[in-house]
């Protein structure tokens, strides 16, 4: 396919990692011969500018699957579950963002530069993490030594309000003017006001999900299963994953230098020895970790990404590969 024209779709491409994806097409200088923006039925008929044009978005059901080499799925997992079949049967090369394309067709699970191997003999497409275990992936892959295993996984995740969806950073903005002036504010996408108002959604069917999928691509990545326990909570910043993290392992953890140090060698991670907070990982293609605190077989430590950016980045940098060897 390198030597040949190819044509993309983008599943989602009026939402937040939609754009993003576009974003990070242009960054990499990696322009299909043709691209088709598809999105929802009521974004039907907008136009995103795209290199330079105005590109027309169309609705998933309009998109010619018969004229495309690959599609990036960055939309809501009941979308990809009913069009993915649509889209594989017909030979199209399937990136999925959402999880739907590992439960409804077994595809793998793989993060380019850290889990590499399944795009070798992929069934059709791959599925790339949730943004919990982006995040996570970097720092927990370079934690055990030698045999030793996470069990247990305590996470505290403090989600942006692009957790709710592109809507949200917009949303919270207007809560916050509307609440300095004293006004009453609509929740609007949120359980309630998030304007100076961190809340708990740890019992939601949204952060419910996100737990049970973090749970299965870390089994699936790590090549076993740790227990996880997930508290969930919407902080009133417009984007980012800040995640306080208590890890168990089946041995004495290595010294906390030694863990510094393998971080530092790391590919995708950042290490800081001062205080980090969501707004550093903005854009960054990296994640960035505080130093770690030992306690016999438990290391405590705080991550933050932009898991839309590296996301985006992520399915960028996979098309390229599938494109440099020919491995659709």
């Amino acid at each position: 396919m390198s030597e040949q024209p190819w044509k993309l779709a983008v599943v989602g491409a009026t939402g937040a990692v939609g754009r993003q994806v576009l974003i990070a097409l242009e960054g990499e200088g990696l322009r299909p011969t043709e691209i088709t923006l598809a999105t929802g039925a009521r974004s039907a008929g907008t136009t995103v500018r795209w290199s330079g044009r105005e590109v027309p978005c169309v609705g998933l059901a309009d998109v010619n699957v018969d004229e495309l080499d690959a599609v990036i799925f960055a939309c809501p997992a009941d979308v990809v579950g009913e069009a993915i079949g649509r889209f594989m049967d017909a030979g199209v090369f399937v990136i999925d963002l959402s999880g739907a394309g590992h439960a409804e067709r077994q595809l793998p699970f793989m993060w380019p530069g850290l889990y590499d191997e399944p795009l070798a003999e992929h069934p059709g497409g791959i599925a790339l993490p949730c943004a919990l275990t982006t995040t996570l992936l970097p720092i927990l892959a370079r934690l055990p030594e030698g045999d030793s295993r996470i069990t247990h996984l305590e996470l505290t995740a403090l989600e942006g309000a692009t957790w709710v969806g592109i809507t949200g950073p917009e949303a919270l903005s207007k809560q916050v003017v509307g609440a300095l002036g004293y006004q009453l504010v609509d929740p609007g996408p949120f359980p309630a006001a998030l304007a100076f108002n961190p809340m708990s959604v740890t019992n939601s069917a949204r952060a419910r999900h996100n737990a049970a999928r973090l749970a299965t691509e870390l089994g699936g990545l790590l090549g076993y299963a740790p227990s996880i326990d997930v508290e969930t909570v919407l902080v009133p910043a417009p984007s980012g994953v800040l995640a306080v993290a208590r890890v168990t392992l089946d041995s004495p953890c290595p010294e906390p230098r030694a863990i510094a140090t393998g971080w530092i060698r790391a590919s995708q991670v950042e290490l800081r020895a001062e205080a980090i907070a969501a707004r550093d990982a903005l854009d960054n293609d990296d994640v960035i970790v505080g130093p770690p605190a030992v306690d016999g077989d438990v290391v405590r430590f705080t991550v933050v990404s932009d898991p839309i950016h590296r996301a985006a980045v992520a399915a960028v940098a996979v098309i390229q590969r599938v494109l440099d060897e020919d491995l659709w």
